[in-house]
């Protein structure tokens, strides 16, 4: 018979690792329990020995419950994701402008194919991760109408229009922080390419698409256009 102090701390090792889980039953978790009740049942009768043993059970079976509910959760936690990103996916698929976001959508496809593969081998964390990849390739993608691909410079009294203005417009990039853009992709056709300050009225600029915003056709001052980014 070994001594009760150490049939003691084993029971309640094992008692303290059931009380600090709060999970839905499971076939562990009720394996634990019976142990956990049978070590205190021996204990009561002063059979340390059977009380030590069914503890160190209790123990094993209660180790076995939280690697269930962890993996369960995980599993949960992915196909959670993997649905989102199926349904953001559809979404944007939907837009008017969907052509102009393809290489977005051929990304989002394929990190769901990755999730898909990886939930089918219960590798649930890499799926959930497979699948935050896929949305955040989507992240920040909304449906707009059609945007003008073309400006051209005006002159504008007594200011003088400069790329920063340009980029300000709600229907180029709503930000003059973006005027960079406009630069890069028209420098090749300034006078002075190097000098982003000289542009002159009558000088076409085109607007890219910067977040897979649909845009045709020049600028017409009547025309209704819709703000970026709103």
């Amino acid at each position: 018979m070994r001594k009760p102090a150490i049939a003691v701390a084993v029971l309640l090792l094992a008692a303290a690792a059931l009380f600090a889980q709060d999970f839905s039953d499971n076939e562990y978790l009720v394996k634990a329990r019976e142990y956990e009740s049978l070590a205190r049942q021996s204990f009561d009768e002063g059979d340390y020995d059977a009380a030590a043993d069914y503890a160190a059970q209790s123990k094993e079976f209660s180790r076995l419950s939280d690697e269930y509910v962890a993996r369960m959760l995980a599993r949960s936690e992915a196909s959670t994701r993997m649905g989102a990103l199926e349904t953001r996916i559809a979404e944007v698929e939907g837009f008017a402008n969907a052509e102009d976001l393809f290489a977005n959508l051929d990304a989002a496809r394929a990190s769901l194919d990755s999730a898909a593969a990886s939930f089918e081998a219960e590798d649930y964390v890499d799926a959930a991760d497979f699948a935050e990849s896929g949305l955040i390739a989507l992240e920040g993608l909304t449906e707009s109408g059609v945007m003008p691909a073309s400006y051209v410079v005006r002159l504008l009294l007594p200011t003088r229009e400069c790329l920063w203005r340009i980029a300000a417009y709600p229907w180029v990039y709503n930000d003059k922080s973006k005027w960079p853009l406009l630069w890069e992709a028209n420098r090749d056709t300034f006078e002075q390419p190097d000098n982003p300050h000289l542009i002159e009225p009558g000088q076409v600029l085109v607007i890219p698409s910067l977040a897979g915003e649909l845009r045709s056709g020049a600028w017409d001052p009547e025309g209704e256009y819709p703000a970026f980014g709103e």
